[in-house]
C-alpha cells in the first residue's frame, strides 16, 4: 500500500493508482492502534 500524495487544492490522500486512499488501522504487532492511508483496492 501506497501512503499517496496531498494536492493543495483538493485535500484528499490519493493513492499512486490514482483513486482516493482509506484510512486503515493496524491490527497486529508493535504499531496496533496506528492509522495510516491505504490503497482502497
Amino acid at each position: 500500500m501506497s501512503q499517496g500524495s496531498v494536492n493543495s487544492t483538493n485535500s484528499k490522500v490519493r493513492c499512486s493508482c490514482g483513486r482516493v486512499a482509506i484510512v486503515r488501522t493496524v491490527r497486529n504487532g508493535s504499531n496496533t492502534g496506528t492509522k495510516f492511508y491505504g490503497c482502497p483496492m
